[in-house]
């Protein structure tokens, strides 16, 4: 299979992804076995990111919360669908 095929493929399973887990704030799917968050969070884009490692996935009393370590970015901190904080992008 072409990367192309791959890209529209991956593209397509994010939108539908996004599309059936409206009501879930923190978006993961999974491209095989590599789990993939999708950051929705205004109407225009969508961001995908590579995940390594699921730490913690959790909703609380107040928020989703979700910390994982991403391929690009390190260890991710997201609440509520929302990346807050990244290490390799600023300091936690």
């Amino acid at each position: 299979m072409n990367s192309t095929k791959t890209s529209h493929s991956l593209r397509k399973g994010l939108l539908s992804a996004v599309a059936e887990n409206r009501d879930s704030s923190n978006t993961l799917i999974y491209d095989g076995t590599v789990p993939i968050f999708v950051e929705d969070s205004d109407d225009a884009d969508l961001y995908a990111y590579k995940l390594t490692r699921i730490i913690a996935d959790e909703k609380t009393q107040f928020q989703d919360v979700l910390i994982a370590d991403s391929i690009n970015y390190g260890r991710m901190l997201v609440l509520d669908g929302a990346i807050q904080s990244a290490e390799d992008d600023e300091a936690l």
